[in-house]
């Protein structure tokens, strides 16, 4: 059941080959479980946000869908980590017992009405709140290095940026 990773790759790796090497270096993991359903996945830094929601994939028990109220949780988790115009970039994976959802609201089955809608916004709320604030110290590698390289014109080149932020 669910979003499963290709043999020898573990859904980190998998999310890299799909949104991009920069994803899988900016992104923290995501978990949460609550009255039977749970949470996992990965969502990007704060430092690592895009113009628009285009890259935020959430999928309910393996469905993708494009929920007004997950999306909103979404915006919620990350309120006070971002500015108003830019848009985190995750994918999140739920899984409940099937009674709990319904996915026949919409006629493209894109949103979901949840048995236990506060439930589960309290989940994926908790759930990116934690994964954010335990990865509080973390900048985004492309925009950290590129903030060193113009602090210093010319005099840092990318390998002493990656040394003196710790990367090796």
């Amino acid at each position: 059941r669910g979003w499963k990773a290709q043999a020898g790759q573990d859904i980190k790796q998998r999310l890299g080959a799909i949104l991009g090497k920069e994803f899988a270096e900016n992104a923290v993991e995501v978990e949460g479980e609550r009255d039977g359903a749970t949470l996992s996945g990965y969502a990007g830094l704060p430092t690592y946000s895009r113009g628009n929601s285009l890259q935020q994939y959430l999928f309910v028990n393996g469905r993708p869908v494009r929920d007004r109220v997950l999306l909103g949780v979404v915006r919620a988790a990350y309120q006070g980590f971002l500015a108003r115009d830019r848009h985190a970039v995750l994918a999140l994976f739920v899984e409940m017992p099937p009674q709990l959802v319904d996915v026949n609201v919409h006629p493209a089955k894109a949103e979901v009405r949840f048995r236990d809608t506060q439930g589960v916004r309290s989940m994926i709320l908790r759930g990116l709140r934690e994964a954010l604030a335990a990865a509080g110290h973390q900048a985004s590698t492309t925009v950290a290095f590129d903030a060193l390289s113009k602090m210093q014109p010319n005099s840092i080149q990318p390998e002493q940026a990656q040394a003196a932020m710790g990367f090796h």
